[in-house]
């Protein structure tokens, strides 16, 4: 048996495990073109008592992202685009890209991390992010 450097095994002990690394994180573009041509499915859960929020949302090479909170419902269509401070923004049209509908996000291996000022989804048990490959949903 390998064991990692700098481990000596001692007679009778078993070695430890060793963990692999988890994928790079990554941020800003990187993030995004992890994203494009898969979907991604927020679901928060406000009240236990009533079914969840869910939003889903495809990114596209061409910088429009479709986005709906019903999937019978036609998607709503935006134009997206990193601000300045790498976030990832929405805005109804490319006439009006404005940093006021935007979002952190960091990516590790296949889990999403949405962040705002403070808060981490991660740590937030009425928040779930999923990242789907292509588009299953035909959005």
């Amino acid at each position: 048996m390998l064991l990692p450097a700098g481990v000596a095994a001692q007679e009778g002990q078993i070695p430890p495990m060793v963990t692999p690394r988890p994928a790079p994180e990554l941020s800003g573009m990187d993030a995004v073109e992890r994203l494009i041509g898969n979907t991604l499915v927020v679901t928060m859960t406000f009240e236990a008592d009533k079914p969840p929020y869910k939003v889903f949302m495809h990114l596209k090479e061409d910088r429009s992202a479709l986005a709906t909170t019903d999937l019978n419902a036609k998607a709503q269509r935006r134009v997206w685009f990193i601000d300045d401070r790498g976030e990832l923004c929405f805005a109804e049209d490319v006439a009006r890209l404005v940093s006021n509908d935007c979002i952190r996000l960091e990516i590790t291996g296949d889990t999403v991390v949405l962040l705002d000022d403070d808060k981490r989804s991660d740590e937030e048990p009425w928040i779930q992010v999923e990242l789907l490959p292509g588009n299953p949903y035909g959005l």
